[in-house]
């Protein structure tokens, strides 16, 4: 379809904004992969980002949607410098509604209470077939949890001062194979990432 249109509360679209523009890529405005992929399908938004390093993607149950809409990348710059998005506690917004628009063309965000549209627009391109990165699970795959905490003191085990990578210890068949992790932000949003480890000896 060329148009749907949903709601969505303004701290929920805030926060998988803010989550998705980490992952995509800082150093070129016009390239693909520094827009953010979005998609609206079964009543689910679907947003990806990736820097070609890792990739983020994360699905949202929508209560209040009209029409399903195909892949298209957005500007990411341009969704980070919206006033509620960019650097401000967005947990003040309590139950703040914005409806949204997808075209073709581009994204319309309308706050609703203050009566406020945002235009996005679209990236020109084919976006990556990232489904290929994020390995399969299978039914009695092993799953293990590591504590997010543990993961932020890592930044202070890299190898050397020259290099921010951290040795991991994989799976010989496929030791360059993505690295997936699910998480869950309350009961409508869902994140899966990709993490592409790097060859070090």
């Amino acid at each position: 379809m060329s148009k749907c249109v949903f709601r969505i509360r303004k701290k929920d679209f805030a926060k998988i904004i803010k989550n998705q523009c980490g992952y995509t890529s800082k150093y070129d405005s016009t390239s693909i992969l520094s827009g953010i992929n979005i998609k609206v399908a079964d009543n689910v938004l679907t947003t990806v980002s990736t820097d070609g390093n890792r990739l983020l993607e994360t699905k949202t149950k929508l209560n209040d949607c009209v029409g399903e809409f195909s892949p298209v990348t957005f500007v990411g710059e341009y969704l980070r410098k919206i006033k509620f998005i960019k650097g401000i506690n967005i947990s003040r917004f309590i139950d703040d509604i914005l409806e949204i628009t997808l075209t073709n063309k581009m994204m319309d965000i309308t706050d609703v209470c203050n009566k406020f549209t945002y235009s996005i627009p679209i990236i020109s391109g084919k976006y990556p077939k990232y489904k290929k990165v994020i390995p399969k699970t299978k039914k009695n795959s092993f799953v293990v949890g590591i504590n997010k905490y543990f993961l932020e003191d890592l930044k202070y085990l890299s190898v050397g001062e020259s290099t921010p990578y951290i040795r991991i210890q994989l799976n010989e068949r496929n030791p360059l194979a993505a690295i997936k992790t699910i998480s869950k932000i309350g009961d409508e949003t869902e994140c899966t990432t990709a993490l592409m480890p790097a060859r070090l000896s």
